[in-house]
C-alpha cells in the first residue's frame, strides 16, 4: 500500500511540475506574441503615430512652455488645436480635411490633435495625449507659426 502511495504522489508532482512547465511556456509564446501584434500595429502605416517630439519638447521646458515653431518640417506656416469633442477640422482650417477620415480619438477626454498646416493644405497632424500636456483650451483655434510659443498654465483667448 505505501508502494502506491509512494507512486501515486510522484504521479501527481510529475503532473503538477507537467502543468506548471506547460503553463511557462503558454505564457511565454502569448507574450512574445502580444508584443509581435503591438509592434506591427505601431509600425503599420495606418496607424498615425503619437508624436513623441512633443513630450520631448514639453519635458525640455518642465512642462513649463513649448515653442512649436522649434517642431516638424519648414513646410507648415500654422498649427491648429482640435480638443475633445470637437472634431470639426474643415471650418477651422478653412478647407477641406475632416479629421474623422484618419482618427476618432476627438471622441474621447484623453486626445488633443495637432494639425500642421498652411492655408492650403494640411502638412501634418499629431495626436497628443492630454495627460501628457493639455491644448484643449485652444480647441478651434490656430497659431501662426511665429507666434506658436505657449505658456502654461493656458489663456483661453
Amino acid at each position: 500500500m505505501s508502494i502506491k502511495l509512494l507512486s501515486l504522489m510522484t504521479t501527481k508532482k510529475m503532473l503538477w511540475v507537467f502543468m506548471l512547465t506547460l503553463g511557462s511556456v503558454l505564457w511565454i509564446f502569448v507574450g512574445v506574441y502580444s508584443g509581435v501584434v503591438i509592434d506591427r500595429a505601431l509600425n503599420s502605416e495606418f496607424l498615425h503615430h503619437y508624436d513623441y517630439a512633443v513630450w520631448r519638447e514639453l519635458e525640455k521646458n518642465n512642462h513649463g512652455s513649448i515653442d512649436f515653431q522649434n517642431l516638424g518640417n519648414d513646410q507648415w506656416t500654422r498649427i491648429c488645436f482640435l480638443g475633445p469633442y470637437h472634431p470639426d477640422s474643415e471650418k477651422l482650417l478653412g478647407f477641406d480635411w475632416d479629421i474623422e477620415e484618419f482618427t476618432d480619438v476627438l471622441s474621447s477626454d484623453g486626445h488633443n490633435v495637432l494639425i500642421f498646416a498652411t492655408e492650403q493644405e494640411v502638412v501634418d497632424f499629431s495626436i497628443h495625449r492630454r495627460s501628457y500636456g493639455d491644448f484643449s483650451e485652444l480647441s478651434g483655434q490656430c497659431l501662426d507659426r511665429l507666434h506658436s510659443k505657449i505658456v502654461f498654465p493656458i489663456r483661453k483667448t
